[in-house]
């Protein structure tokens, strides 16, 4: 999992650290909101047909689930951040969570490409939804994909482990001794 930072700088850097945590969080669970909102108000009405608003849906639920995942994570791991590493329940879920997952994110392109829109704006809108869940979900539990613009191509070249992939890691570890 992280290190176990000692001295006189541990408290100063888990706050600052537990302050990230919240920051990313809730903007997480925010991001899930606004995209559910976003679709249901300005997207929805825009569809010609029922079965055109069941395929934004079906674009957007991994999306929202793997927000709220990771929003949901950042606020937990606030919790054993510089101090242990993540609790044994916990990465039981989270590795559950990311096997459920990704069994969505396939099944939901697959009934995507059969009940495509024959709208080529709406099949391009629910194709895009669907690559952002699956881009989310990369970078949460593959390789971490989130870095500033100015080193986005270093950092996604050196193809770290992303923290939450590091704490279940890290949870094995310490189960398997």
């Amino acid at each position: 999992s992280g290190p176990v930072i000692t001295g006189a700088v541990q408290p100063e850097r888990r706050a600052d650290l537990r302050r990230t945590y919240l920051r990313l969080g809730t903007g997480e669970i925010a991001a899930a909101i606004v995209f559910a909102v976003l679709a249901q108000v300005t997207v929805r009405p825009l569809l010609p047909a029922s079965a055109e608003e069941i395929v934004l849906w079906v674009a957007l639920l991994p999306l929202e689930v793997v927000l709220l995942q990771a929003g949901v994570y950042w606020l937990l791991a606030r919790s054993w951040l510089l101090r242990a590493p993540m609790p044994a329940a916990t990465a039981t879920a989270y590795r559950c969570l990311r096997a459920a997952t990704a069994l969505l994110l396939v099944v939901s392109l697959l009934v995507l490409l059969v009940q495509l829109p024959d709208e080529p704006m709406v099949a391009a809108l629910v194709l895009a939804i669907w690559a952002c869940a699956a881009v989310e979900f990369v970078n949460y539990y593959l390789i971490r994909l989130a870095y500033p613009v100015g080193g986005w191509v270093a950092g996604v070249r050196a193809r770290r482990e992303p923290r939450l992939a590091r704490d279940l890691r890290g949870a094995r570890q310490r189960s398997t001794g």
